[in-house]
Order: structure tokens, then sequence, then C-alpha cells
């Protein structure tokens, strides 16, 4: 009998590295909250190319395991294997509504919130705890410096206004309640931005599909300047063109599908990440190519569509790591002023073109494309 080899597939050495240096981190060689050597030097003691250690080093800061922080250095994030350097001024407890439990795991459009809000907690001197707002009450104590929530649900707004009341400083993320400091994106104008760029290559009927507008008011902020953008560019009745989804809906793509039929003349389309999936599944059962047929953008990050996965769909991302980042420093700046700015500070999005996005299909047969 002849036994086959079992073919080898080879690593590139960045994988090698990573590999090595994520073990290292995980057995404890590399303490939490330590500092890794200059990259130059750590590549020389390492014996790789610095381009090399860089790309290994860009892997476990997306896994969480380091935190990069500009002119400080690189650190072994506090929150490796569930330990934490004890805290300086207390811990902040972030809030998030879909939290795994576990940093690493976590889909990237929460994992980049958190690694801002560590970046900015360990320049602060707060340890920053991840967590379920369901947790909140059991982890609040004396330690505790004040609370982040991430996209607050309506029914929530008691319990933090409550706890406001009672002195304890918070910010909420991307909603915004009276009395409570706040950050987030600038939603309407991320859908201006990426209006205008399907305009100006041609698109003229572009479909919006997204949360139910009464589901919260910032929903309905960035469907309103939907429908302006809409309008501007001469289309009647622009809210046909929004393909809202209830929270109560079971079946999302056959809301999507049967309203898509509706609006056969539609040549683009945005897309909120949170039915992304569905989306997805229509494409494939009508066999619609993108963006032979439709120009897609996908609007915010998931695990399965993003910067890092191999669909075309062009991304309107949101900068949770500078929401992350600028939270912490509201926090840090109650204690240090002992006074409470109510703003809200918004960060604008980033459109990041793909091959997703093209000339309308009649556009490319009228020119002979």
């Amino acid at each position: 009998m002849i036994l086959k080899r079992k073919k080898m597939v080879p690593k590139f050495k960045k994988d090698v590295v990573y590999e090595k240096l994520s073990a290292a981190i995980r057995s404890g060689v590399y303490a939490p909250g330590s500092r890794l050597p200059k990259e130059l030097d750590f590549a020389r003691e390492l014996g790789v190319s610095f381009l090399t250690l860089r790309a290994a080093l860009a892997r476990l800061e997306e896994d969480g395991l380091i935190v990069r922080i500009p002119s400080k250095g690189t650190f072994v994030s506090d929150t490796v294997n569930g330990c934490s350097c004890p805290p300086e001024k207390g811990r902040v407890l972030l809030a998030i509504p879909d939290f795994s439990g576990d940093t690493a795991a976590e889909n990237l459009f929460n994992r980049n919130l958190i690694l801002g809000a560590v970046k900015q907690g360990y320049l602060s001197g707060y340890e920053i705890h991840p967590c379920c707002p369901s947790e909140v009450d059991v982890l609040l104590d004396d330690v505790v410096s004040g609370v982040i929530w991430d996209r607050p649900l309506p029914e929530e707004s008691p319990r933090i206004i409550a706890l406001a009341s009672s002195g304890v400083p918070q910010v909420t993320v991307n909603r915004h309640l009276e009395g409570i400091p706040a950050v987030g994106c600038n939603y309407p104008a991320a859908i201006r931005q990426a209006m205008r760029y399907l305009r100006s290559i041609g698109h003229t009927y572009v479909a919006l599909i997204d949360h139910a507008p009464e589901s919260a008011a910032i929903f309905a902020e960035r469907q309103e300047a939907f429908f302006e953008q809409l309008r501007f560019a001469g289309v009647e009745q622009a809210e046909n063109y929004l393909i809202p989804i209830c929270s109560c809906d079971s079946t999302p793509e056959l809301t999507i599908a049967r309203d898509l039929f509706r609006i056969p003349e539609i040549t683009a389309l945005i897309v909120s990440n949170v039915f992304m999936m569905q989306f997805h599944h229509y494409l494939k059962e009508m066999r619609i190519g993108v963006p032979r047929e439709l120009s897609v953008i996908l609007w915010g990050e998931n695990r399965d569509f993003g910067q890092h996965t191999d669909y075309p769909y062009s991304i309107l991302t949101e900068p949770r790591s500078a929401v992350g980042q600028s939270a912490i420093a509201r926090i840090a700046d109650y204690h240090r002023n002992a006074t409470r700015d109510d703003s809200m500070r918004l960060f604008d999005a980033e459109l990041l073109i793909r091959s997703g996005c093209a000339l309308p299909r009649n556009w490319k047969q009228s020119a002979g494309l």
C-alpha cells in the first residue's frame, strides 16, 4: 500500500511571528500592561524584518492582545486572559448591548470601541471593564469611576438618569439623553457623504435598507438626510426608497426582496450592517452581481462583512476607536473639573470605496462600455 504524503501548506513568516507572540502573550511571557520593545529593536530581537513584525503586530492589535498608543509605544492589553492591572483611578464600565463576554472574540464594531477606550484609559489611568448593560448595577462599587453606555435602548434611560442624579459620571454613545454627555458618529453627514459619491458616479435611484425609523430618533435623522439627497437629485417620493426593517420582523430577507421588487429602477443601495446577511442572501437567491447590476455600500462593519473580508462592497465606517477614546476623555474631564458638559461630540465617518461601486449599468450601455 502506498501512503500519500500530506501536502504541507507553507506559512508566511508574519504568521509564524504572530503565532509566536500570541502564545507568549497568552501564557504570560509578556505580562498584561507591559510595554513591548521598540519595533526596530523588537524586529532585530526576533530575527525578522521590520515589515514582517509590523504585520504580526497589526493582527495582535485586531485580536485585542496589544494596544498601540501614539508617541507612547505598544503595550500588552490589560484584559488578556481576564487579567487586569490594578487601576489607578478606578474602573470605567463599558456597557455594550451585544457584548459576548470575550473581548478578543468580539465583532469588529464592538472591538474597535473597546480598543479605543483601552488606549485612552491607559493614558488617563482607568481600567476599562466591558460588560452587558444588565451587569452594570451588579458591577457598580466604590472604585467605579464612570459608565459608558453604547447605543443604550430607550428602556434604559430611567436607569441612566437615576445614576446621573446620584453623581455617577456617564457618557452615552450614538444616543443623546438630556443632561448626559454623549459622543458618536455624525450619521446624517455620513449618509450625505455616501449619497454624494454615488451621485457623482451616475446613480440617481438609490435605496437604503435600515432600521424602522421609530426604533430610535438617530435612525430618523439619517433617513431624513437620505431623503434630502434623493430630492436634491430630482427623485420624487423619496420616502419610497427607504426599506425599513422592524425589530419584530422575523423574515427581513423577505421584506428586502418584496421592497426591491417594488422599486426595480434602483442602481445602488446603502445597507445597514445589521441586515447585511439577509441582503447578501437575497443577492445570491436572485443571482444579482455586484457591481454588475447593483452598487453596494455597507453602512458599518461586522464579523462577516467588512474591510478584512473578500466581499466587494464599499464600506461607510463609523469611527468607533475615536469614539471610545473620546468617551473616556469625557469621563476624565468630569473628574478633573467636577462639571458636566452634556453636549454631543460627533465624529465624521470614513467612506472606503472598493470594487462594489461602479457606474450604473444603463450608463455603461449608453456609453458602449
